[in-house]
């Protein structure tokens, strides 16, 4: 007597390999895409028509409302802002600063600061704005 032998049954499997690819390549995509700001303190930015994207490696200053001075998201006094711009600015790839300033901040105070930022080695300042929509 002849045997048969039983066949094997398929299983149904989903080949995921493509698309952890796929995810992969969209996730790689959008972190280079996405732009983020550097400042943690929260500040209310003036309008401008011709706003733009700020450097990706410069030095971040931001004063508050309360007029208070942050150099990388740390607090300074405005007497020390040349002396820590002196001892950030060699780590840095450029001597380029983006200045985050509230726009209830009175512009005597930002220009001291600028100033300061000028003493401090830092060549060029830019003032980041929001569009005005």
């Amino acid at each position: 007597m002849k045997q048969y032998l039983k066949k094997q049954q398929r299983t149904n499997t989903v080949n995921i390999t493509s698309l952890i690819d796929v995810v992969f390549m969209l996730v790689i995509f959008f972190m280079i895409g996405s732009s983020f700001d550097k400042t943690s303190i929260p500040v209310s930015l003036p309008a401008s028509s011709s706003s733009s994207e700020s450097a990706t490696d410069s030095l971040a200053v931001t004063i508050d409302s309360g007029e208070n001075i942050y150099v990388n998201d740390k607090p300074v006094l405005l007497e020390d802002v040349t002396e820590t711009v002196k001892i950030l600015l060699p780590s840095m790839k450029d001597s380029n600063a983006v200045l985050y300033s509230d726009e209830t901040v009175q512009l005597s105070k930002v220009v001291s600061v600028i100033d300061a930022l000028n003493h401090g080695g830092v060549e060029n300042v830019a003032i980041k704005t929001r569009s005005a929509e």
